[in-house]
């Protein structure tokens, strides 16, 4: 079979970029001729009308401006695909570049789609795709039948075109799959309708109930062979440097030992001309920023215990984080050896942990700095945990979710 993958920039890192390789990585080692469609220019400049309210009259108008949307500053070149991505069986040569919109805003595209791609995804088989922003390309391409959608997270603002739904809806989380229930599902009004007695709720049944298939990784790629005295560290965190995924990091930093992880960027920023932007956060810790795999493999056996921060705390006072949707960084840290310590909330507990299986949660600080406190001094607690994640981490194995997949396509 062909299968066409679209991504809205290859070269970016981030979660959703690792995942979406290592899916394309997973059809191609079934045996698929894989094309993977994508733009690997950081900067998309388009006019649009944004509407404002007229201060003399009261009513809404309409006002052109000059709109930039940008990927940040973390950004490899195609050829340095294998330095910064697990991958084994995706080359650069399986990649094109096109000039494919960025993102959907406004209620349509910044720009449209060429018709190079509108053409390879009519001869393709399969359509892939596994950003939020795609999830409305039928828009511009029939593909209703043949799309399959990867949804790391809902967005409220891209809901799928009604009634041209793609025909697969896969989620990254059990956690995710209710959200695409409640935002896609229950909270669009054309699924809605009034009968004499009830009213009465009528959505497509991959939006009810969307497939859940975790995120793969190569898990006998991440080095786990350092013991309990060997690690240098107490806790890493490792996550997209943004306050929403470090909401822990200064409490940890000034209680323990703390090496942080991850690329300067977000995942894409919209800002119109003119509007200053903002410097990538930085948290606290020994930082290392825009690492490659390799040093990814490397530097996190050398702590001993991974925390997740996102689903905890607040951004910025009185703005909480928000749930994780999965947590790839999650996992690959317990494929390193290290016990987890998550929120209970999001997919890093539904999925991951398995509510305290495979990971420990918390809810508060005091327990946060209890559980670490533990799990840094007690060495038979850490060997516990150290074997609880080696073991949980298996349900991720790519050649596991490749037998999953297998039977869906």
């Amino acid at each position: 079979m062909k299968i066409l993958g679209i991504h809205s920039d290859i070269c970016h890192l981030g979660g959703h970029t690792r995942a979406f390789l290592m899916f394309m990585d997973l059809f191609k080692a079934l045996g698929n001729k894989v094309i993977i469609v994508s733009r690997t220019h950081k900067e998309t400049r388009a006019t649009v009308d944004m509407p404002i309210i007229d201060q003399k009259t009261a009513k809404p108008l309409l006002l052109p401006v000059e709109v930039r949307a940008s990927f940040g500053l973390a950004h490899y070149r195609i050829n340095q695909l294998r330095r910064y991505q697990p991958v084994r069986n995706i080359l650069p040569t399986d990649i094109t570049e096109q000039d494919i919109p960025v993102i959907y805003w406004g209620n349509r595209y910044l720009t449209p789609f060429p018709d190079e791609v509108k053409h390879m995804a009519e001869e393709a088989d399969y359509v892939y795709s596994d950003t939020e922003m795609y999830v409305r390309l039928e828009d511009d391409m029939p593909i209703q039948q043949k799309h399959i959608q990867y949804v790391h997270f809902p967005s409220e603002g891209t809901p799928p075109v009604f009634g041209k739904e793609p025909e697969r809806l896969w989620v990254n989380s059990i956690f995710t799959q209710s959200w695409v229930r409640i935002r896609w599902g229950f909270s669009i009004p054309p699924y809605h309708s009034l009968e004499d007695k009830y009213a009465v709720v009528r959505m497509p049944r991959q939006i009810y109930q969307a497939q859940v298939v975790n995120p793969p990784i190569y898990v006998e790629d991440y080095r786990n062979d350092r013991g309990f005295k060997d690690r240098y560290y107490d806790v890493v965190m490792f996550a997209r440097l943004g306050q929403d995924k470090f909401t822990v990091a200064d409490f940890l930093d000034k209680n323990f030992k703390l090496l942080t992880m991850g690329a300067l960027s977000k995942v894409a920023d919209m800002i119109p001309e003119g509007q200053k932007k903002e410097q990538p956060y930085r948290p606290p810790g020994k930082l290392q920023t825009n690492v490659t795999f390799n040093a990814i493999k490397n530097l996190l056996p050398n702590a001993k215990v991974y925390v997740h921060g996102k689903g905890f705390g607040e951004t910025i006072p009185g703005i909480p984080s928000p749930p994780e949707h999965f947590g790839i960084t999650i996992c690959e840290a317990m494929a390193s050896g290290l016990p987890a310590v998550v929120p209970r909330a999001g997919g890093c507990w539904t999925d991951i942990a398995q509510y305290g299986k495979y990971c420990q949660g918390y809810s508060t600080w005091d327990e946060l700095k209890q559980l670490i406190q533990k799990l840094t001094t007690d060495e038979a607690e850490w060997t516990k945990w150290h074997d609880l994640a080696l073991e949980g981490v298996k349900r991720y194995d790519f050649d596991k979710i490749k037998e999953q997949v297998k039977g869906l396509i």
